[in-house]
C-alpha cells in the first residue's frame, strides 16, 4: 500500500475513534448535546447494544485498531493491507446493517452514527484504492501471509482492557439501561431519563422490586426443593407431602387459644363459627413452617448459596452537619428514620424502634431524620429541638417527650421539656433560635427529596425500604437475615 494512503488512513481512523468515544460517551450518559433528529431515539433502543455493551465500543476496538495497523505500516514499512481491508470491510457490513435499523425500524437517524459510517467506508475506498493488485484481495494467502493479527489483537484486546476496566471501577455502568441518565422514552422535543422516572416512582420502586426479589428468593427454594425430590427419586408433591405430616398436629386447644388471643378481629362471630376456618389456618402455618425448617435443611445439605441482585437497597447518604445517632458504629443492622413528630404512624414507629433497639443495643444502630410535613404545623420547630436536644446529647430521651404529644407546641413548651431532661437551657435556646439547627434540618429534607420519599414514616433497614417497622414472622426474618438472631 502506498504511504500516503497508510498517512490518510491513519488520520481519518483517528478521527474515528474520538467520534466513536463521543457516540460512547452519549450513549452511557445521555448528554444532551446530540445532533441529529433522532439521536436520542437511536441510542436509547436496544439496537445500540450488543451483549448489554454499547455497539460503539466495538466501534472504538475497530478503528483503534486501523489507526494501530496504518501506524505500523507507516513507521515501519510492515505490509498491513490485509487487516485495514478485513477490519473495515466488516466494519462497513455493521454499519450498513445499522444505518437499515434507523431507517425502517426506528424511523429515525443520528448523525454521529452517519458520521462513523462514513469514516468506515472512507478508510474502506482509500485501502481498495492503495492496493495494487487487486486480485489478491480474493486470494486466501493475502489474509495469511501479513503479520496483522497479532497486531489487530493487542489493539482490540487493549481498548477492551480499558472499557472492562473503566466498568469494574464504576466510572462507566456495565448494561447502559441501569445508568440514572439513560434515555428510557422520547416525545415531541423531551427526553426522560431513567433518573427522573425513578424519581417520580419514589419509594414504590424499592417495594416493586423487593417483592420481585421474594418472588425470585421463593422460586429457588422451590428448585432446591424439586432437586432434592429428584434425588430421592420422588415427585415434588410426593415430598411436600411426606414433609407435612412431620409438622405437629392442631389440637383442639390450639384452636381455642388462638380463638381467645385474637376474638377482637372475629367481627363478632363464635367460636364454633369460626373454628373450622382457624383450623385450616393454623394447619396451613403448619405445614409451611414444616416446609420452611425442610428447606433450611436443604440448603446446608447442598450448600446452597445465592447472589440475585438486592435492587431494593439504596444508600442514604448521611447529614453532614450533625447525626443523631443511638447504637454502635459496627452494628448488624442499622435504621434510619424519617418521621414527623406530628404523625402518629411516625409515634409507633419510634417506639416501637426503640424498644428494638432495647432488646439488642449491640446490633442495632438508630439515626433519627427529620422530614416535617407541611400539614403539621409545630413539627418543625419540634424537629429543631430535638437537633439542639442532640447537640447535648440527649436525642433519644427528648424525642420521648415530644412524641408524648403530637399536638403543635409553643417555643417555652419545647423548652420545658428541655428542662424536663436537664439540659443546658442557655445552650438549648440558643440553639433553638440559631442557623445551625436549621441547616441539620434542610440537610434531612435535601436527602429526602434526593430519595423520593413521599410519607412519613420513611424507615431504612439496612438501605432497604419500609413504610412501618415490620412485625412478626418478617421481623424475625429480617433479624434472621443480619444475624441478630438464630
Amino acid at each position: 500500500m502506498k504511504k500516503q494512503c497508510s498517512v490518510w488512513i491513519l488520520v481519518v481512523s483517528l478521527i474515528g475513534v474520538v467520534n466513536a468515544i463521543y457516540l460512547t460517551y452519549l450513549k452511557l450518559f445521555s448528554s444532551t448535546f446530540c445532533i441529529g433528529t433522532g439521536c436520542s431515539t437511536v441510542l436509547a433502543s436496544p439496537y445500540s447494544t450488543f451483549f448489554s455493551i454499547p455497539v460503539s465500543v466495538f466501534g472504538i476496538m475497530a478503528f483503534v485498531g486501523i489507526a494501530v495497523m496504518a501506524a505500523k505500516q507507516m513507521c515501519r514499512d510492515k505490509n498491513m493491507s490485509a487487516g485495514i481491508f478485513a477490519v473495515s470491510g466488516v466494519g462497513c457490513a455493521v454499519h450498513l446493517y445499522l444505518i437499515g435499523v434507523q431507517w425502517f425500524v426506528l424511523s429515525e437517524w443520528c448523525l454521529f452514527c452517519l458520521l462513523s459510517a462514513l469514516i468506515m467506508a472512507i478508510i474502506l475506498g482509500i485501502t481498495l484504492y492503495g492496493i495494487t493488485d487487486k486480485t489478491r484481495l480474493l486470494q486466501y494467502s493475502f489474509y495469511t501471509e501479513n503479520p496483522v493479527w497479532c497486531t489487530l489483537g493487542v489493539a482490540f484486546g487493549s481498548v477492551a482492557l480499558v472499557f472492562l476496566t473503566l466498568v469494574y471501577y464504576g466510572v462507566v455502568p456495565f448494561n447502559s439501561g441501569t445508568s440514572p441518565h439513560a434515555v428510557v422514552a422520547t416525545f415531541d422535543s423531551e427526553t426522560v431519563t431513567q433518573n427522573e422516572l425513578d424519581r417520580k416512582l419514589g419509594t414504590q420502586l424499592t417495594q416493586l422490586n423487593r417483592r420481585i426479589y421474594d418472588q425470585q428468593y421463593q422460586m429457588l427454594e422451590s428448585m432446591l426443593l424439586d432437586y432434592d425430590a429428584k434425588k430421592q427419586g420422588v415427585t415434588t408433591a410426593q415430598l411436600t407431602k411426606k414433609i407435612k405430616r412431620t409438622s405437629p398436629p392442631i389440637t383442639n386447644a390450639d384452636v381455642t387459644a388462638f380463638f381467645t388471643q385474637n376474638q377482637d378481629k372475629m367481627n363478632g362471630k363464635s367460636f364454633e363459627e369460626m373454628k373450622p376456618r382457624i383450623r385450616r389456618y393454623l394447619e396451613g402455618k403448619s405445614s409451611a413452617e414444616a416446609i420452611g425448617e425442610y428447606v433450611s435443611f436443604l440448603k446446608k445439605k447442598y450448600t446452597f448459596r445465592q447472589f440475585l441482585p438486592r435492587l431494593f437497597n439504596v444508600t442514604v447518604i448521611p447529614n453532614p452537619h450533625q447525626k443523631m445517632t443511638v447504637g454502635p458504629d459496627n452494628a448488624k443492622l442499622k435504621v434510619v428514620i424519617f418521621s414527623d413528630f406530628e404523625c402518629p404512624y411516625c409515634k409507633r414507629a419510634h417506639d416501637e424502634l426503640k424498644s428494638l433497639y432495647n432488646q439488642y443495643p449491640e446490633d442495632i444502630q438508630l439515626t433519627f431524620r427529620h422530614l416535617p410535613l407541611p400539614s403539621h404545623s409545630g413539627s418543625y420547630m419540634k424537629a429543631v429541638a430535638a437537633v439542639c436536644a442532640d447537640e447535648q446529647g440527649k436525642a433519644m430521651a427528648y424525642t420521648d417527650l415530644v412524641f408524648g404529644n403530637l399536638d403543635p407546641q409553643s417555643n417555652e413548651k419545647l423548652v420545658n421539656y428541655a428542662r424536663k431532661i436537664n439540659l443546658n437551657i442557655p445552650e438549648f435556646e440558643y440553639c433553638l433560635n440559631g442557623e445551625a439547627s436549621k441547616q441539620v434540618i434542610q440537610a434531612d429534607m435535601d436527602e429526602v427529596d434526593r430519595l423520593s420519599i413521599n410519607g412519613t414514616p420513611a424507615l431504612f433497614f439496612n438501605g432497604e425500604f419500609h413504610g412501618m417497622v415490620p412485625n412478626g414472622p418478617k421481623l424475625d426474618q429480617l433479624l434472621n437475615d443480619y444475624g441478630i438472631i438464630k
